[in-house]
């Protein structure tokens, strides 16, 4: 193998994972939803398209024109997070007018976050709310925070 870059090593890495982790995929899925294989068709018929890593600019205009924005997240990888946080900073310059939506938290929790991000609870209290601590295998919350602390301040 060629040397590569570290960026390119690093996207050789990202693909082993992500073809590891669509093997651990595949094999526990045993009953398709509806509508599923053509999702599927269609995104990967786009990420054919894949060439390089978007510039910030190119970003900043994709973010402009969107309607929806997803980033994929790997819990445990604070960069992941972090990218999510430059992402919000970028937005809050354009328009206020935006949802932040994370699986990070069950449903269920909802009312805690509402309650936590209207500065009602404390963060000890919040934590605790969100069972954080009993139910995540990893703590979390230190590459989570951060994304909180942004949520509270531009409410």
């Amino acid at each position: 193998m060629a040397n590569l870059s570290p960026r390119e090593e690093l996207i050789r890495i990202q693909k082993q994972i992500f073809k590891k982790n669509q093997r651990i995929i595949d094999d526990s899925i045993f009953v398709s939803e509806k509508g599923f294989h053509d999702y599927e068709q269609k995104y990967h018929r786009h990420i054919r398209k894949y060439k390089k890593p978007a510039s910030l600019l190119e970003l900043k205009w994709a973010i402009e024109d969107a309607q929806w924005i997803y980033m994929g997240d790997y819990h445990t990888n604070r960069q992941s997070q972090r990218a999510f946080l430059r992402v919000l900073k970028m937005m809050i310059t354009r328009t206020d007018h935006f949802f932040i939506c994370l699986e990070f938290l069950q449903k269920k929790h909802q009312k805690h976050v509402d309650k936590f991000l209207r500065n009602r609870i404390s963060k000890k209290t919040f934590l605790k709310s969100i069972n954080l601590r009993k139910d995540f295998y990893f703590d979390l919350w230190e590459n989570f925070e951060p994304i909180f602390d942004f949520a509270r301040y531009y409410q």
